[in-house]
């Protein structure tokens, strides 16, 4: 079945037209806004995606400023360590030093002291010889 005609006056039909065109300029508005609308959407998921990316990317950062934390007190008591090896080591040094010079001076009295022993020993046959020299003029007497 056709539409039936309308008869209307042409002020009701520029009415109409004006509201057609007025609805077809808010329709093309509201498409216009639901295309921001969804370009926003997009924009919202792509700083979202960033955001989360950038979380990680923080959360990673601070736990290598927690790590490097401690490695830096760790470092600090290497180092504490070091040093007192260090202080250590000057301590054995001088006490090696000290059981250098004690090694020489055992070594130049051993020397004295085997040089004493061949003297005592020349001095104690000095004395057996001389003894034995002052004998031989003795004159012995016996009873018979």
């Amino acid at each position: 079945m056709p539409p039936p005609k309308i008869n209307l006056a042409a002020e009701e039909l520029e009415d109409i037209k004006r509201s057609l065109d007025f609805l077809t300029e808010e329709i093309s508005d509201v498409k216009l806004q639901q295309k921001t609308i969804l370009e926003l959407v997009e924009e919202v998921k792509a700083l979202r995606i960033q955001n989360a990316e950038k979380d990680r990317r923080l959360d990673y950062m601070e736990n290598r400023v927690v790590d490097l934390e401690q490695y830096t007190e760790e470092l600090e008591d290497i180092k504490r360590s070091l040093d007192f090896l260090t202080e250590e080591i000057s301590d054995v040094k001088l006490q090696q030093k000290t059981i250098l010079e004690l090694v020489e001076e055992v070594k130049a009295l051993r020397i004295q002291n085997a040089e004493k022993d061949r003297r005592l020993d020349y001095m104690e046959n000095r004395v057996v010889d001389l003894e034995q020299y002052s004998r031989m003029n003795d004159i012995i007497l016996g009873s018979t």
